[in-house]
C-alpha cells in the first residue's frame, strides 16, 4: 500500500483505500495519530438529485384547507394548530401531547400489524403555510415502506400503525417525535410542529421475510413450516399489489421467491404436504397468468405444465392450467395442441367456463383462416396455367376484394377493448407492456390499435415476424414499450 505522508494536510483520495494496512503513525508534531485524513472531488453539499419542478395546479390542489367547522373567533389568538388539536385525538404512547390524530375517512379491515409493509400517499404540512413541504401525491407514487424500522418519522410511524386500508387520517406531530430541534432547512425550519394528511392505501404483512432471506440453507431447514407460509404469504401479498399496478415482471420476481422458498421446504408430515402442494399451486397458476400478461409463452407452459403434474383432482384449477396452457401454445402456433387442451378443460367445467369457450372460438377462427390460405397457396402452387374468360377475372377479383374487406372488419367491442387498453397503458408510466402478440390478430384489428393509439398521441406499429411479431408502442416520451 501507497504511503500518504505528504507536506498537505490533506490529500487528495484517487484510489480506494485498504483499511486494514492503515497504521497509527505520530503526525508532525509527534503526537499519536489515529486514522488517515483524506478529501474527495464530492461536494456532499450540492443536492443528489436536481428539484423535481411541479406544475402550479397540482400544488394549488394539493394546498391544505382549514375545515369550516364556523366556531372560528376572530379575537382569538390561538395557532392554527393549536385550533385543531383541540378536536383531535392524542396517540402519543404516554399521552404527553406529541402526536395528534383526526380521522377524515374512515377505513375498513384491520389495524396495520406490526413491522408490516405499507404503501401511503401523504402531504405534509408547516404551520402557516398551504403548500405540502413533502408530497407523494405531487410525486404520484405512494411511499412504500416497513413500518418499525425508522423509514417514518417517529409520529408518522405512530400514526400509521393505528391506520387501516382505505383511511385518510390529519396527524399533527411535536418535534421531538418529527424533525427535532435542529429541523432539516431549509425546509422543515428548527423546533417546527408538522402536520400530515395520511391516506394508508394497502399492506402487507412482513412475516419475517428479510430475517428468511439472510439465513443460510442449512439454518432455512430449522424454520418451521408455519413461518415460512407467512413469508411466503407475505411475499404473494406483494406480488399481487404489483400484479394489480399491471407491474407483472415485479410480480413474476415475487412469485418466484416463493416458489424457491417453498421447493426447499422440509415437511415432516402428510397435513404439511396438503397445504404445500396446494400453495404451489396457487403460486405456479398465478406465474402462468403474469406469463400469458407478458406474452412469455415458454414460461407460461412451463408453469402450466407444472401446475398439472400436482392437481390431480381439483378440476378448477385444472381448467386454469389447461385454458392458460392453450393460449400460449396458440401463440406459438401449435393450434391444433392448444386445441386439445381446451376441449379437456371444456370437459372438467362442464362447458360453462366462458374464457374457455371464448378462447376457443378465437382459436376455430384462426385455424379456419391458416386452412383457407393454406388452400388457396396450395391452388395456385397446383392448378394448370389455362385462359380464363373475363367473366371468370372478374369473378375472382370480387372474391379477392371480399376476402380482403372480411380481413379488415373490426367488431366495435375490439375496439372498445382497444382503446381502453391504450390509454392504460398511457396513464400508467410503470406499464411497459400491453400483452398482445399481432400474429393472433386480424389485419383489421391490427389497423384498429395502430390508428386509436394514434389518436391518443401514441405511436404504434407492428413489428417481427411469425411468433415474435408485436405492435410497438412509444410514448411521445420515446419511452417504447411492446405488446
Amino acid at each position: 500500500m501507497e504511503d500518504f505522508e505528504t507536506e498537505d494536510p490533506l490529500v487528495p483520495l484517487v484510489d480506494p483505500i485498504d483499511i486494514s494496512g492503515l497504521k497509527i503513525s505520530n503526525d508532525r508534531s509527534g503526537v499519536a495519530s489515529h486514522g488517515v485524513e483524506f478529501e474527495t472531488s464530492v461536494d456532499f453539499n450540492e443536492p443528489e438529485e436536481k428539484d423535481i419542478k411541479f406544475k402550479a395546479e397540482d400544488i394549488y390542489n394539493n394546498r391544505f384547507l382549514p375545515d369550516d367547522d364556523g366556531d372560528s373567533d376572530e379575537d382569538d389568538e390561538t395557532s392554527p394548530f393549536e385550533k385543531m388539536i383541540k378536536k383531535m385525538e392524542d396517540i402519543s404512547p404516554n399521552k404527553d401531547g406529541m402526536v395528534y390524530k383526526k380521522i377524515l375517512t374512515q377505513g375498513s379491515g384491520n389495524v396495520v400489524p406490526e413491522e408490516a409493509i405499507v404503501r401511503i400517499h401523504y402531504n405534509g404540512y408547516l404551520e402557516y403555510g398551504d403548500e405540502p413541504f413533502d408530497s407523494t401525491r405531487l410525486r404520484n407514487h405512494p411511499y412504500k415502506v416497513k413500518l418499525q424500522t425508522g423509514g417514518l418519522i417517529v409520529g408518522l410511524n405512530l400514526a400509521v400503525s393505528t391506520m387501516r386500508v382505505g383511511e385518510l387520517a390529519r396527524i399533527i406531530i411535536r418535534p421531538q417525535y418529527a424533525f427535532g430541534e435542529m429541523g432539516t432547512p431549509p425546509r422543515i425550519p428548527k423546533d417546527a410542529t408538522v402536520m400530515y394528511e395520511v391516506e394508508l392505501m394497502n399492506f402487507v404483512e412482513h412475516g419475517g421475510v428479510d430475517e428468511i432471506e439472510l439465513l443460510s440453507e442449512e439454518e432455512r431447514q430449522q424454520i418451521s413450516f408455519d413461518d415460512l407460509l407467512k413469508a411466503c404469504k407475505a411475499y404473494r401479498q406483494e406480488a399481487k399489489l404489483q400484479f394489480d399496478s399491471s407491474s407483472y415482471k415485479r410480480a413474476v420476481g415475487l412469485y418466484r421467491k416463493a416458489v424457491m422458498m417453498l421447493e426447499k421446504a422440509h415437511l415432516k408430515n402428510e397435513e404439511e404436504e396438503e397445504t404445500h402442494q396446494s400453495q404451489l399451486l396457487k403460486l405456479y397458476l398465478n406465474l402462468a397468468i403474469c406469463c400469458t400478461k407478458l406474452a412469455d409463452s415458454k414460461h407460461c407452459i412451463n408453469w402450466c405444465k407444472r401446475a398439472l403434474e400436482i392437481c390431480h383432482t381439483d378440476n378448477e384449477s385444472r381448467t386454469k392450467a389447461l385454458y392458460h396452457y392453450a393460449k400460449a401454445l396458440r401463440c406459438q402456433f401449435h393450434f391444433k395442441e392448444a386445441k386439445a387442451k381446451l376441449k379437456k378443460a371444456q370437459q372438467l367445467s362442464n362447458g360453462r367456463n366462458k374464457s374457455v369457450n371464448d378462447e376457443l372460438a378465437v382459436l376455430e377462427r384462426l385455424m379456419q383462416q391458416e386452412f383457407i390460405a393454406e388452400k388457396e397457396l396450395n391452388k395456385r402452387m397446383f392448378s394448370q396455367p389455362k385462359g380464363i374468360s373475363n367473366e371468370e377475372k372478374e369473378k375472382e377479383n370480387k372474391r379477392h376484394q371480399d376476402m380482403e374487406e372480411h380481413c379488415m372488419e373490426v367488431s366495435e367491442k375490439f375496439r372498445q377493448i382497444a382503446i381502453q387498453r391504450l390509454n392504460d397503458f398511457k396513464n400508467n408510466p410503470e406499464q411497459t407492456e400491453i400483452p398482445f402478440t399481432s400474429h393472433s390478430l386480424t389485419f383489421g384489428e391490427i389497423a384498429c390499435i395502430v390508428e386509436e393509439a394514434d389518436n391518443l398521441g401514441l405511436k404504434a406499429v407492428q413489428v417481427g415476424s411469425g411468433q415474435n411479431s408485436r405492435i410497438k408502442l412509444v410514448r411521445r416520451s420515446n419511452h417504447d414499450a411492446s405488446c
